[in-house]
C-alpha cells in the first residue's frame, strides 16, 4: 500500500500545511511534521515573493498531526475550541 509518498514501498515523506487566516488580522501559518507533530510558525507580513529576501516567521505551539485534516484546519481557521 502507497504511504503519503504516494509510491509503493517508498518511506512516507513528511508533510506541511500552509494555512491562510483572516483573524484576528490576515497572516499564514507554516507547519511542517517532524517526530509526529507539526512544527508551526506564524508568518504575519506575507509570503516571501523574492527568494533572495526573507520574511519573518514566530514559532508558535506545535499542533498535532491530525490539522493536516480539512476539518480540524476548518477549525482553526474559525478559532472554535477543539473537541
Amino acid at each position: 500500500m502507497p504511504g503519503p509518498s504516494g509510491l509503493p514501498g517508498r518511506p512516507a515523506l513528511p508533510r506541511f500545511v500552509l494555512h491562510e487566516h483572516r483573524k484576528p488580522q490576515h497572516h499564514f501559518d507554516l507547519r511542517l511534521e517532524e517526530d509526529g507533530v507539526l512544527r508551526s510558525w506564524a508568518v504575519p507580513r506575507g509570503l516571501p515573493t523574492d527568494t533572495k529576501r526573507n520574511k519573518l516567521a514566530v514559532h508558535v505551539d506545535d499542533h498535532e498531526v491530525l490539522a493536516i485534516g480539512i476539518d480540524y484546519a476548518l477549525q482553526l481557521a474559525d478559532h472554535r475550541p477543539l473537541p
